[in-house]
């Protein structure tokens, strides 16, 4: 069975979101579950135009 659902996460810093990520992999792999990283996309809303180095797995996601 396969579901569609959009997940949003808002944090304060990059290195916040990161470990967000990382713990929604971890609680993935515990249920079975998984995302669809080449889906996933990134949101900057800073006035500060540093890369950002989040990764997803070995995916590095789309910065919108």
């Amino acid at each position: 069975m396969k579901y569609a659902d959009d997940l949003v996460l808002l944090v304060r810093g990059e290195t916040m979101l990161q470990g967000v990520i990382d713990r929604l992999t971890e609680v993935e792999c515990y249920y079975g579950t998984e995302k669809s990283v080449e889906k996933a996309k990134v949101m900057r809303i800073s006035r500060h135009l540093s890369p950002l180095q989040i990764m997803i797995g070995q995916i590095k996601p789309d910065v919108v």
